[in-house]
């Protein structure tokens, strides 16, 4: 068995905003690296307005408060130390982007933003419990994942669940959090529906994201 637990270094911060849970992410993303000295505090009103700077403006992405691309180029303008390469990942096998993200993981020990809920929101994975260690090529089975959810608003969630590799990479938190549902705003829930609506014509936005430091 093989356990990366990375909580203890990644503080949790609950999104202000219904729509700013990816720049929540990215204030406890960049406040949640591997060495103490590295870790810098941004106020989530910083993190949203600099990923407005590097949002993909194509037509493709227009349903995304906060996109990929947005996402990404926030993390790595925010004054990074030297060796940190956030890189944007998707792909249509949902095993593929898993284990992308377990392995970097395992490589570098940074916490790593994903696209879930039918990629209609942000969590940000911080461990996982997985059968042997990932390596390139080679096929693992996660038992158990951990994550922290900026729902509900300026409270935030740690939470973890033992679930199968595929439910995990099909948007898993369409079951986990029912109990919070209603602690989201109307105009969240509207906003919503209308992204998921854009995203069911767009063939372009059906691969499965991830975020993570990896090296190139």
């Amino acid at each position: 068995m093989y356990t990366l637990d990375l909580s203890g270094n990644v503080p949790l911060y609950g999104q202000q905003l219904c729509y700013w849970c990816g720049a929540a992410n990215g204030e406890m993303a960049r406040n949640g690296y591997p060495n103490p000295a590295d870790r810098v505090y941004y106020l989530q009103s910083d993190v949203w307005n600099t990923i407005q700077i590097y949002n993909s403006i194509l037509p493709a992405d227009s349903g995304w408060a906060i996109n990929p691309h947005g996402l990404r180029g926030a993390l790595m303008s925010l004054a990074n130390p030297p060796g940190v390469d956030w890189v944007e990942y998707s792909d249509a096998s949902r095993d593929a982007v898993l284990h992308f993200m377990l392995y970097w993981m395992s490589v570098r020990n940074f916490p790593t933003p994903v696209l879930v809920n039918q990629r209609g929101h942000w969590a940000v994975v911080v461990g996982y419990e997985i059968d042997i260690q990932p390596e390139p090529g080679n096929t693992v089975t996660l038992q158990q994942i951990t994550y922290l959810d900026s729902e509900p608003h300026n409270v935030g969630t740690h939470d973890h669940d033992g679930v199968a590799v595929v439910q995990w990479a099909m948007e898993r938190r369409r079951h986990l959090h029912r109990h919070l549902a209603e602690q989201i705003c109307r105009h969240c829930r509207a906003a919503q529906g209308r992204r998921k609506r854009e995203r069911e014509g767009r063939g372009t936005q059906r691969n499965t994201f991830a975020i993570a430091a990896a090296s190139r």
